[in-house]
């Protein structure tokens, strides 16, 4: 039985973005007639953002739901999951420090004067001592830590009551089946710069990134998974889930299991939570995990290595692995059409073990995949394409490392299966000619096998690299290669690596 057509174009990688575009032009035309203003209304709002730490926000996505002219109209809502921190309302001069950290980055805030704003607030950091500071500058501060405060104790308010309420709005919209799961900067914007003189505000409230970067406190991880599956409990079918630049660290404490004193637990002992996570993402055509690490950031051993703030010193045993969360989505729907997942480095197993010839592809309406920055599996991969040739159009791998299946006795770390990228490239070309409905594939920025060999130069590498960059008109050598516009493997015909590539079988002592 065939895979209904998901209700929505999967265009390109920019789903969630699409949906935005033109909405100044939308506005100008409504302004024209009356007529226009009707027809243009519907395309007015594709997308509503809320965020959970703004009263106002959350009492604006309520009301779009009685407007007629719009609600029926939404596709997506947009959550950020920044925060007003409890620390940062107690303490002024925390505060100050996090305002210099904030305005330091900020690419408008400059000038003799914001120089001295922030002198100033250094100073008062260091011996909290207003005196000692600029009477303007510590007329900014006050104002600035009353509105904090204020913020804070409003949002505290609001507490969790803001996931049932985005949930049930939702639910009121017949068309919003997409959630957008996001951070937000927390650098003010030049509106928020140039309303200042007027009564305006710098305050931002604090993202992920800087929870991360300055360790001071957890984000709401339990609240960015339970919305999902609040969602769908009351009714809303969800078709679309993207978690957009909310760097989770590889491991992080989310929900107590039923039995807690257990280190490692099996299936059967997950909480009910991740179980309603699996329940709320069983209908996803489209699911997108674009957090935004640094390029080659493996989980630990890295400049942009990510730990759960003050995770040494828990006693917390209950940890969850950013695997594992990403298995019990990808796991849980087999209409999933569109998946784009940054692995961060880590062994990403969507392409291997649940594609083997002997059991059923878990999403057999696939059409678009999108790996990057992890490792890939070289016998797996050709499963997987087999597994898939009846739907797939589109297979993106950007940044992933090759590697081939350790089996047998073969000894760490050196695997003895014969593997290359210039082997990946041929059976790749052959399943691309194969096909009935065309496939495109993009490779970019390999890593792996005769990438990382010792013997080759970083000359030669650096010219292997440039076969996989595009040219003017978009596709590369190995593209061209792979869609069959060329006869001759390039890493082969360039002398660098041969069509296999065993590496020495390495014997333990």
């Amino acid at each position: 039985m065939g895979c209904p057509a998901p209700s929505f174009s999967l265009d390109a990688l920019q789903f969630y973005e699409d949906l935005s575009q033109n909405t100044t032009s939308i506005q100008r035309v409504r302004l024209t007639c009356r007529r226009f203003a009707s027809r243009a209304s519907r395309l007015l709002l594709p997308v509503v953002t809320v965020s959970i730490s703004d009263p106002s926000s959350v009492d604006r996505l309520e009301q779009i739901t009685g407007h007629m002219a719009f609600a029926p109209y939404v596709k997506a809502v947009h959550v950020y999951f920044d925060v007003y921190e409890e620390a940062l309302a107690a303490d002024m001069r925390l505060l100050a420090a996090h305002l210099i950290h904030v305005w330091r980055g900020s690419s408008f805030l400059k000038g003799a004067a914001w120089a001295q704003t922030l002198d100033d607030l250094e100073a008062f950091c260091s011996d909290g001592i207003e005196a000692n500071c600029d009477e303007e500058s510590m007329r900014l501060l006050r104002r600035e830590y009353a509105e904090y405060q204020r913020r804070y104790e409003a949002q505290k308010r609001l507490g969790e009551s803001v996931i049932d309420r985005i949930a049930k709005a939702m639910a009121r919209m017949p068309t919003a089946t997409r959630l957008i799961l996001d951070d937000a900067p927390d650098v003010p914007s030049p509106a928020a710069a140039a309303s200042l003189k007027e009564g305006g505000w710098l305050l931002t409230p604090t993202s992920w990134a800087t929870a991360f970067k300055l360790s001071r406190s957890p984000p709401p991880i339990n609240m960015l998974f339970a919305l999902p599956a609040a969602v769908h409990q009351a009714g809303v079918e969800l078709t679309g889930l993207r978690i957009h630049r909310l760097r989770l660290p590889y491991e992080f404490p989310l929900w107590v299991p039923p039995h807690a004193d257990w280190e490692w637990f099996q299936e059967e002992t997950l909480p009910p939570e991740a179980n309603e996570l699996r329940e709320a993402c069983g209908s996803l055509r489209v699911f997108e995990f674009t957090p935004g690490y640094e390029p080659g950031c493996w989980p630990a051993g890295s400049p942009t290595h990510l730990a759960w703030p003050d995770m040494a010193t828990s006693s917390v045993k209950h940890h969850r692995s950013m695997e594992d969360v990403l298995s019990w989505i990808l796991e849980a729907s087999n209409r999933l059409a569109h998946i784009r997942v940054d692995l961060q480095m880590t062994y990403g197993r969507l392409t291997h073990d649940s594609a083997t010839p002997t059991s059923p592809l878990p999403w057999p309406c696939l059409q678009v995949l999108h790996l990057q920055d992890g490792v890939i599996e070289a016998t797996g991969l050709a499963k997987f394409l087999s597994a898939t040739d009846h739907t797939l159009t589109a297979l993106h791998i950007d940044g992933m490392r090759l590697c081939t299946t350790c089996a047998g006795d073969v000894v760490w770390p050196f695997p003895q299966l014969p593997y290359s990228w210039s082997s990946l490239l041929d059976q790749l070309r052959g399943h691309v000619g194969g096909r009935d409905r065309g496939l495109t594939i993009t490779l970019r920025g390999p890593r792996g096998a005769e990438f990382e060999d010792q013997w080759i130069s970083e000359i030669d590498v650096a010219c292997l690299h440039a076969l996989f960059e595009p040219d003017e008109t978009g596709l590369s050598t190995v593209e061209r290669y792979i869609q069959g516009l060329t006869d001759r493997n390039p890493l082969v015909e360039a002398g660098k690596t041969p069509l296999l590539y065993p590496r020495p079988r390495i014997t333990g002592g």
